[in-house]
């Protein structure tokens, strides 16, 4: 019964997305930054979990699957931000991101990959997701509370970030003997 309810709920929300209507008054370009920043989040969720199965620490994988559930939940909070904001947005991640995933995993396979080149990627990418982030903030024109919207979930890959980089540092620490 729930194999059969799963397609139909994710048409029902699908038909609900592309029915949203986008603010008239913001220009295309505007309006696929915004909900290009749904699919990039998602593929930072998905990268995430990915990444979580190329490492050798145990405390790495689990900090990696935390990552990638928490950034699965902020994708949720963003969706929520756009459909408040009448903005449609886009289900899934990208062919770039499937891609980028697939090189990594092949990757991983292909090659020696250690766990620090692993979380170099991984902060690597979230830098990118913040300017993508900063450029969508700066450049379109927007609602106050979209603006704050926006700045909030910012401040969430923030802090993913940071602890992405203390990670680094606790794995180079350890690698160092300290």
């Amino acid at each position: 019964m729930g194999q059969r309810i799963a397609p139909l709920f994710k048409e029902v929300v699908q038909l609900l997305c592309f029915s949203c209507k986008t603010d008239p008054t913001m220009d295309r370009s505007t309006d696929l930054k915004l909900r290009g920043m749904t699919s990039l989040m998602h593929d930072s969720a998905l990268g995430y979990h990915v990444a979580g199965h190329h490492v050798e620490s145990i405390e790495l994988r689990h900090f990696l699957q935390e990552l990638s559930t928490s950034r699965a939940g902020e994708v949720g909070k963003y969706i929520l931000l756009l459909s408040g904001n009448d903005i449609r947005h886009r289900l899934g991640g990208s062919l770039f991101g499937s891609l980028h995933r697939g090189w990594i995993a092949a990757r991983g396979v292909l090659f020696s990959t250690d766990d620090a080149n692993v979380l170099s990627e991984c902060q690597r990418g979230e830098s990118y997701l913040i300017g993508r982030m900063d450029d969508v903030i700066k450049e379109v024109p927007m609602t106050t509370a979209l603006r704050s919207g926006l700045q909030e979930r910012r401040e969430h890959l923030m802090e993913d970030l940071m602890a992405l980089r203390a990670m680094d540092q606790r794995i180079s620490d350890v690698g160092s003997g300290i």
